[in-house]
């Protein structure tokens, strides 16, 4: 499975579960370790099934939690990259509308922004949201965003030697290949920082991507999480209006 489609599954089946109401359980990662029925096991697994047993990993299942209104309302890695591309367009236009403004009352240095938001962007790579890459660009991208989801899932607690191991061995069950394990084990066990997180945003439209993946695994009303995302939303750089603009999607 690639990084992509891993991500796009993660999101979707968030979606699913938040619709009927469920909880992620740890019952979604029965898998046999070995013996014959293991791979009879894994061949029937649907792709949701493989996508339930990672949110569990990166929500954690001993407090029971759901995944609602951020889950519904965003649901796939299309919407990510719409839902991204939307807000900074809306914000570059009121940029370039304060900047002609500016421009009209004869303010030399505001009306200098005005150039630089009627420039229109190169379609570059970086320039492009998720939903638009292909191929390694769309891996690189989709890594950051898995990293960054589980970055703002584990950032309201350190865990235990035991927790550490419990975890390398249910990711090892869900078969899904080197690269994506290596992301996840890498990133339950020492989660990045949100300065460290906001360090792989290029531009504001990533950084966007990376603040709405992280609300689909927070809760608000952890002032852990919460904390956090205060400090994800600082190190990103992200405007006050764009931030609010995310939110809504909460």
């Amino acid at each position: 499975m690639d990084m992509q489609s891993f991500l796009d599954d993660l999101i979707k089946t968030g979606k699913e579960y938040a619709e009927k109401g469920q909880k992620i359980a740890e019952e979604q990662l029965n898998i046999n370790a070995d013996g014959d029925n293991r791979d009879a096991t894994l061949d029937g697994m649907k792709k949701g099934a493989i996508a339930a047993g990672a949110l569990a990993l990166l929500l954690g299942t001993s407090a029971g939690r759901k995944l609602t209104g951020s889950a519904l309302k965003i649901g796939s890695l299309a919407a990510v990259g719409g839902i991204a591309y939307k807000t900074w367009e809306k914000w570059q236009a009121e940029q370039a509308q304060a900047a002609i403004e500016a421009k009209a009352q004869k303010d030399e240095q505001e009306a200098a922004i005005l150039a630089k938001f009627e420039e229109k962007e190169e379609e570059t790579p970086k320039a492009l949201t998720v939903d638009k890459l292909d191929g390694e660009e769309a891996e690189a991208r989709s890594q950051i965003l898995v990293k960054a989801m589980i970055a703002a899932a584990k950032s309201d607690g350190k865990m235990s030697d035991d927790e550490t191991t419990s975890i390398n061995q249910q990711i090892q069950k869900l078969n899904l290949g080197n690269d994506i394990e290596d992301v996840l084990k890498s990133g339950l066990v020492t989660p990045l920082s949100a300065k460290s997180v906001a360090k792989m945003a290029d531009n504001k439209k990533i950084a966007a991507e990376i603040y709405l993946v992280s609300i689909l695994v927070t809760d608000a009303e952890n002032n852990q999480e919460k904390a956090y995302m205060n400090a994800l939303a600082e190190a990103l750089e992200l405007p006050d209006d764009m931030v609010k603009e995310l939110e809504n999607y909460r």
